[in-house]
């Protein structure tokens, strides 16, 4: 099993009607496939995590990467997921008053774009070895965070 985090830039206006209309259809789609996770817009950014089988995964990121409307700006796979973090949310919708508490997404999007700064200006201050191995741990710890903390969001 692997799951994926990324965060994107809108291309195109996405108000509300739009964003759920998003989720839903993703969610439909993803119930299908097996797949769960969630999905935040905020700024003109998506934050998506996605979990579920390697190649279904992969052929969705696939799908992900081409679509018009965003541009994926950094990605985090992590490839031996031992179990779903949200087991449930097919394709969650998070808004913002339900992570005032949390506060997370803004680091974990923060974060990713930090890391694609570095990785396009080709920083010598960035060691290949800790893109592979350190960030993604730390990518991947507030992921979890966030999963600790579904209980509080309530079931979906």
């Amino acid at each position: 099993m692997r799951g994926v985090v990324y965060v994107s830039e809108a291309l195109v206006y996405f108000d509300k009607m739009a964003l759920e209309s998003l989720a839903a259809e993703a969610a439909a789609l993803n119930f299908d496939r097996g797949i769960t996770g969630y999905l935040y817009f905020e700024k003109d950014r998506f934050v998506q995590y996605i979990e579920g089988d390697d190649d279904t995964i992969e052929d969705l990121m696939e799908v992900i990467s081409r679509d018009k409307r965003h541009r994926v700006l950094h990605a985090v796979v992590e490839h031996e997921l031992k179990e779903r973090r949200f087991p449930s949310w097919h394709m969650r919708q998070l808004r913002r008053k339900e992570l005032l508490e949390v506060k997370l997404e803004h680091l974990l999007t923060d974060y990713l774009v930090y890391l694609d700064s570095k990785v396009e200006a080709e920083d010598d201050a960035v060691d290949e070895d800790d893109l592979e191995t350190k960030y993604p741990s730390l990518v991947w710890g507030m992921v979890n965070r966030l999963s600790d903390l579904r209980g509080k969001l309530g079931a979906y």
